[in-house]
């Protein structure tokens, strides 16, 4: 059965301020926000951008691991650990609707896929999914991991700083374009995975443009 691609959520910043709105008042009608920071706050957006831990650490030691901050003009929801990844991902996933919170704003990124839908949709995406992540598929891959970690480590000298969170993160996506997509994140000259983390580090941080 064929399935019709849900429309994409405004890019239009004013129409998406209004919209989040009125979303959080429909959210909020009748209903009590976990605990936390509502009010507006330039410095905590500008925080939030620079430095996410510093605004949420402080929360979740005041708050626990359910708390609300706004950021910028909206008001975000945290649920931190593994009881709410199990939550939000497996036993109540379909009370949770990713495209219409900031994963949509990813569309114009890197498309409209298995990250940016719901519902039937969604789950017939990922359908499709399940057998690149078959247990012999991942043994399979183990040789570009192994290539790509050593590519990696070639560039190391003794006595140098790494910052292994970026580090581990550009070769995670190098390996996942090689070994899940076929991709070569060396065409044309240009890293490719490099690009895209660039394009991504602007997801939920640069509340200003």
């Amino acid at each position: 059965m064929a399935l019709d691609v849900p429309p994409a959520p405004t890019t239009n910043p004013f129409a998406r301020i209004r919209e989040d709105w009125a979303s959080e008042l429909r959210a909020t009608r009748g209903a009590t926000l976990p605990p936390g920071g509502k009010l507006p706050s330039i410095a905590r957006t500008e925080r939030m951008r620079r430095d996410p831990l510093s605004v949420l650490l402080p929360a979740y030691e005041e708050h626990g691991p359910v708390f609300a901050i706004r950021i910028f003009h909206a008001i975000h929801v945290f649920m931190l650990g593994p009881e709410a990844n199990r939550f939000m991902l497996v036993t109540d996933r379909d009370k949770f609707r990713w495209r219409d919170g900031s994963l949509g704003d990813l569309i114009p990124l890197i498309g409209d896929g298995l990250l940016t839908t719901d519902g039937a949709y969604h789950d017939r995406a990922r359908d499709i999914m399940v057998p690149v992540f078959h247990r012999e598929r991942i043994a399979a891959a183990a040789d570009v991991m192994s290539e790509e970690a050593n590519r990696a480590l070639e560039g190391w000298r003794a006595g140098q700083r790494i910052d292994l969170y970026d580090w581990t993160r550009h070769v995670t996506m190098r390996v996942a374009m090689r070994a899940l997509f076929g991709f070569d994140p060396d065409r044309a000259g240009i890293d490719v995975a490099a690009t895209f983390e660039r394009g991504l580090s602007f997801y939920e941080r640069e509340y200003w443009l």
